[in-house]
C-alpha cells in the first residue's frame, strides 16, 4: 500500500472511507426519517389533542385544595404519581374552568418546547437544526397531552449551568427521578457539595409524599413498564455506573453521559423520554467547543 493511500485511510476511523455520494445519501436518509417522524407526530398531536395528563394534574390539585386523598389508584394512565408540591403548584389553575386551565397549560408546554430547542436553532448548523427537528417534534407532540416533560427539559437545560443548578436538578428529579443523573455534571467537576445539595433537595421535595396514605402500587409503572424489575434494575445500575465512569474520566462528556443515563435508567421508554438527552447533548456541545 502506498504512503498516500495509508495517509488517506488514517483520516478515517478504522480505516473506513465513505464515498461522498454515500455520505450525501446517508444525510438525506436521516433527514427524510426525521421529517417523516415529525409529520407523524404532528398528525397525531392534532388528531388526538386530548390533554389527558393535564386533566389529571388539575384533578389532583382539586383533591389537594379540598383536603381529599391525593394518591388514588384508578386508571393507571391517570394515577397521580408526582410529589404534593406539583399538585400545589396547580392550585391557582383550579380557579379557572377545567377546559380553560388545561388549554392554558398546553400552550405553556408548547412555549416550553420552543424554549428548549432554541439553543439548537440559534446555532444554525445543519446538525443542530436536525437535532432541533428531532427533539422539537417529540416535545411539541407530548404537549398535546399536557405532560410536564417540555417544561422539565427546558428547566434542566436552562438551570444546570447556573449557580442554582442543584435546585433545578432536584425539581426535575422529584417529578421523574432519573434527572438526578445530571448530578454527574458536578461529580465530574469534583463539586461534591453541589452534587450532595441536589440529592438533598430532591429528598426534601419528595418527602411530603409520605405524609399521605399511599395505596399499594400507586408508584408502580404497571402496564407502562416494558421490563420486569429483575431485568430493569441491573440494567439501570449498569447504565448509571457506566455514565459515572465516563463522567469521571472525561468531564466534558459528563452532561451527555448523564442524559443517556437518565433515559436508560427508565423501566419503560416512550418516544418523548428521548428528549431527556437534550440538556446533556447541548451542554456536551458547549463544553466540547470551549463554552461554559
Amino acid at each position: 500500500m502506498s504512503a498516500g493511500i495509508r495517509a488517506r485511510l488514517a483520516k478515517y476511523p478504522a480505516g473506513l472511507v465513505l464515498a461522498p455520494w454515500v455520505v450525501r445519501w446517508a444525510r438525506w436518509m436521516v433527514l427524510g426519517i426525521l421529517v417523516a417522524m415529525a409529520a407523524s407526530h404532528l398528525h397525531w398531536m392534532i388528531a388526538d389533542w386530548n390533554l389527558h395528563d393535564a386533566r389529571y394534574y388539575y384533578d389532583a390539585a382539586v383533591h389537594l385544595r379540598n383536603g381529599e386523598d391525593l394518591y388514588v389508584v384508578g386508571d393507571p394512565r391517570s394515577t397521580f404519581r408526582y410529589p404534593p408540591w406539583f399538585a400545589a403548584a396547580w392550585i391557582p389553575l383550579t380557579f379557572l374552568p377545567k377546559e380553560a386551565a388545561v388549554i392554558a397549560w398546553s400552550v405553556a408546554m408548547l412555549v416550553a418546547s420552543a424554549w428548549a430547542i432554541w439553543p439548537l436553532i440559534r446555532q444554525g448548523t445543519p446538525a443542530a437544526l436536525l437535532a432541533a427537528l428531532l427533539f422539537g417534534e417529540l416535545l411539541f407532540a407530548i404537549s398535546s397531552i399536557g405532560n410536564v416533560q417540555p417544561l422539565m427539559v427546558g428547566l434542566l437545560l436552562w438551570g444546570i449551568p447556573r449557580r442554582s443548578g442543584p435546585f433545578w436538578i432536584a425539581l426535575a428529579a422529584s417529578l421523574k427521578v432519573t434527572p438526578l443523573a445530571f448530578v454527574l455534571v458536578y461529580v465530574a467537576r469534583r463539586e461534591w457539595w453541589r452534587a450532595g445539595l441536589a440529592a438533598g433537595l430532591t429528598v426534601v421535595l419528595v418527602a411530603p409524599v409520605f405524609l399521605y396514605e399511599i395505596p399499594p402500587n400507586v408508584f408502580s409503572m404497571g402496564s407502562m413498564a416494558i421490563l420486569p424489575s429483575v431485568v430493569w434494575l441491573p440494567l439501570a445500575i449498569l447504565a448509571g455506573g457506566a455514565a459515572a465512569v465516563v463522567a469521571w474520566l472525561r468531564s466534558s462528556w459528563a452532561p451527555l453521559a448523564a442524559g443517556v443515563a437518565a433515559v436508560l435508567c427508565l423501566p419503560r421508554l416512550l418516544m418523548y423520554d428521548v428528549a431527556m438527552l437534550l440538556p446533556g447533548a447541548i451542554r456536551f456541545s458547549a463544553t466540547e467547543s470551549g463554552g461554559t
